[in-house]
């Protein structure tokens, strides 16, 4: 019995010193708020396209007429079937911050049987060149090569002479019907470039 109440005794402090020592603890939560603005620089995209700036809109339309025809059977500076010609696109991807992928389409007779020119050849010595389409072409301006490495390109056309062609009495033609050339731009993430097989 003894033992028994030794026991009570015992039970009854240690309960007495754990409801003590609950009713002391102070539960508390501490929370800290903070504002502030974030900065950074954010990369330039600055692109022009024979001395154009293109970057800000979304169709922005370059004359091309500096186009140098090569034919013995009409006079310097006219354009007649048979004719074959040059001409250049000059890139400018100073002040853009990051790499750049670029695709240049081409629309000519191969595609659109109402134009009159036609695409014989592209070609620069700037950059690699890969057609990724019936008539894309795409290159990649690497963001360490992008303030040094102006890209000009030349484009080689041909007015094929058919029997098909129907004069214009006036001897104008809509430009539109000449060539389209299209120019995308876009930040180059380290995609594959998928060379066209068709």
């Amino acid at each position: 019995m003894k033992d028994r109440i030794k026991k009570i005794i015992i039970t009854c402090i240690l309960l007495i010193c754990f409801i003590f020592l609950v009713t002391r603890v102070t539960y508390s939560s501490y929370e800290s708020n903070t504002s502030g603005d974030v900065t950074g620089n954010i990369a330039g995209w600055n692109i022009k396209i024979n001395d154009v700036i293109v970057s800000n809109e979304v169709d922005k339309v370059v004359d091309i007429d500096d186009v140098v025809w090569n034919s013995t059977h009409t006079r310097n500076g006219k354009l007649a079937p048979g004719s074959t010609g040059t001409f250049n696109i000059k890139l400018d991807f100073s002040g853009t911050d990051v790499a750049v992928r670029f695709d240049i389409e081409v629309v000519d007779k191969n595609v659109d049987s109402d134009k009159i020119l036609t695409l014989t050849g592209i070609d620069t010595a700037d950059v690699t060149l890969v057609k990724t389409g019936v008539s894309t072409y795409t290159g990649i301006v690497d963001v360490d090569d992008i303030d040094t490495t102006l890209v000009n390109i030349a484009l080689d056309l041909s007015w094929v002479n058919d029997d098909n062609v129907t004069d214009d009495p006036s001897g104008e033609f809509d430009n539109s019907q000449f060539l389209d050339v299209n120019f995308k731009a876009t930040q180059y993430g380290g995609e594959t470039i998928t060379a066209y097989t068709g």
